[in-house]
């Protein structure tokens, strides 16, 4: 059975690398960016870049949002 991590990001610079690589030795990541303003979108860009030359062996999917959609607030309820 094949596995998935999602993990909804907003503003994350700080953090994002370290929970994106750990999980990827574990399972397939989906991240949702959230409309990011900081270094978010282009750590995500950099790991993903990391995948396509084979770093890790599972799959990095990375949905964009232009405009907040506050995901990350409603699955905090």
């Amino acid at each position: 059975m094949k596995k998935i991590i999602i993990i909804p990001a907003y503003n994350e610079e700080e953090t994002i690398r370290e929970v994106i690589t750990r999980s990827l030795t574990h399972a397939d990541v989906s991240v949702t960016n959230d409309a990011s303003t900081d270094r978010t979108a282009s750590i995500l860009a950099e790991i993903k870049q990391e995948c396509i030359k084979n770093k890790y062996s599972n799959k990095l999917n990375i949905i964009t949002h232009q405009r907040p959609t506050h995901i990350p607030l409603a699955l905090q309820d």
